[in-house]
């Protein structure tokens, strides 16, 4: 699983081509709205990732990037801990890991 940090239409790029390559995508945004500019791009994009498996999580902020670790916070300050798997040129791939103290994700 990849998660993709930012849901803009850069993270909807991203999520898009790393789907293309197979992966089990997650786009993490910290605000409520999923691609939240109107623009002709953005309806595209939305279309495009309808049409597959992404998972689009809101509402969750990055707070620490650790040596093979990412924090996430969801308004209320629950915490998300991903593990890190691999880091290539702009992508930044997380493998997500999921303990009893991980936030419940909707």
């Amino acid at each position: 699983t990849v998660a993709v940090i930012g849901g803009g239409i850069t993270g909807a790029e991203t999520a898009l081509e790393l789907k293309a390559e197979g992966k089990k995508v997650i786009i993490v945004e910290m605000t409520d709205h999923f691609l939240a500019q109107k623009s002709n791009a953005c309806q595209a994009y939305s279309i495009a990732i309808s049409q597959t498996d992404i998972e689009i999580k809101t509402g969750l902020r990055l707070i620490e990037v650790g040596d093979h670790t990412i924090v996430l916070t969801d308004r209320y300050g629950k915490i998300c801990k991903y593990l890190m798997l691999v880091m290539l040129n702009v992508y930044v791939k997380f493998l997500m890991l999921y303990t009893k103290d991980t936030l419940q994700l909707n």
